[in-house]
């Protein structure tokens, strides 16, 4: 028996109808709605928010190929065809229109059930692929953006390398060629972490000296953001936790370079983190900005969001970045802020402590 599972059913058939609600009952499947046409199933989905919808092929206004395509389109949901013949080329068409099934007419019981549990396995494989996708298009922007940056300060440093190097004291030379290691190092987890990304199944995760890692990011920025001379300072010590190296430090670094570009220069940015009683590590960054207003603070991690309008404050994809990594490593995050100009905001996050 299935009685969670909602049913539109999309049939302008009448009798066929009748038919396939009796037999959707005989397997505890529950009709939430019913259309008569393409247009109407578009709309209702979008309503009432099925776990499934039957269609019809054939009807007016808009046939079912069409509406399985809107629907997916729009508000996408499993689709199961119906359709009176078994033909090879619409069951091809019927799949890029974002079918995961299909059923001959008059279907029985069992095969209404067997169609569904199939569309419902085949969209949510769908899913979780579009999701991958989006992370890994989003975090290619992220990536491209702190390679440039990596690949900038090594270029600049073997400059003034081949320029000044045997004037250069022995201190002064040692400190370059290690901020070069450092910095090299850096795009390597850069790299690693974007093939980390686009396996999600085989990621690996270890415990992490988050006190390191932030004081690798920190140097980083220092370095890119010398003419705002940006004070950040660790006002704990970062206990640590579960994770993986490059991921976290994107997190990290989405979050400071934000604090820094929405503060008054010279940016003063405080970081800390402590240990909760339900298992977790609670990491966070503050500036002192102008703040964020709490009707807008639920959107902010939403993929392009910007708050007022492109001219106002916006984060584009790094928050949202910042929330599908924590997600995947099993942590969550939020945002505080009174919404007063000068009290700022508070961005934090959660990890398995170690």
């Amino acid at each position: 028996m299935n009685p969670s599972i909602r049913v539109l059913m999309v049939e302008d058939d009448i009798l066929v109808a009748d038919v396939i609600r009796h037999e959707l009952k005989k397997v505890g499947m529950m009709v939430v709605g019913e259309a008569y046409d393409g247009l109407e199933a578009v709309r209702l989905t979008a309503t009432l928010r099925p776990d499934v919808v039957l269609m019809d092929i054939r009807m007016p206004a808009m046939d079912g190929l069409e509406a399985a395509a809107r629907i997916q389109a729009e508000c996408p949901t499993p689709v199961v065809l119906l359709t009176a013949y078994d033909d090879p080329t619409l069951v091809a068409t019927a799949s890029l229109a974002g079918v995961g099934a299909y059923l001959l007419k008059p279907p029985e019981a069992r095969e209404i059930e067997r169609a569904v549990i199939v569309a419902r396995a085949r969209f949510a494989d769908l899913q979780r692929l579009r999701q991958l996708n989006e992370d890994l298009a989003a975090y290619d922007r992220s990536v491209s953006h702190d390679l440039r940056n990596v690949l900038g300060f090594l270029l600049m440093s073997s400059e003034l390398l081949m320029e000044i190097g045997p004037e250069l004291s022995a201190d002064d030379f040692a400190l370059l060629v290690q901020q070069m290691n450092g910095t090299a190092q850096r795009g390597l987890n850069v790299i690693d972490s974007l093939l980390s990304l686009s396996q999600p199944d085989d990621l690996t995760l270890t415990p992490l000296d988050m006190n390191r890692i932030v004081d690798d990011v920190c140097t980083m920025l220092r370095l890119l953001n010398q003419e705002q001379a940006p004070r950040i300072t660790r006002t704990t010590e970062l206990p640590p936790a579960i994770g993986h190296v490059g991921l976290v430090e994107r997190v990290w670094d989405n979050l400071i370079t934000n604090a820094i570009k929405y503060s008054p220069p010279p940016a003063q940015i405080e970081l800390g983190g402590e240990l909760q009683r339900d298992g977790t590590a609670r990491y966070w960054v503050c500036d002192h900005g102008d703040g964020i207003s709490p009707d807008v603070q639920p959107h902010l991690f939403d993929p392009f969001y910007r708050q007022g309008g492109s001219s106002m404050r916006g984060h584009g994809l790094g928050l949202a970045l910042v929330k599908r990594i924590v997600t995947q490593l099993g942590g969550a995050v939020g945002v505080e802020s009174s919404g007063k100009p000068g009290e700022g905001a508070v961005f934090y996050f959660t990890l398995p402590r170690a």
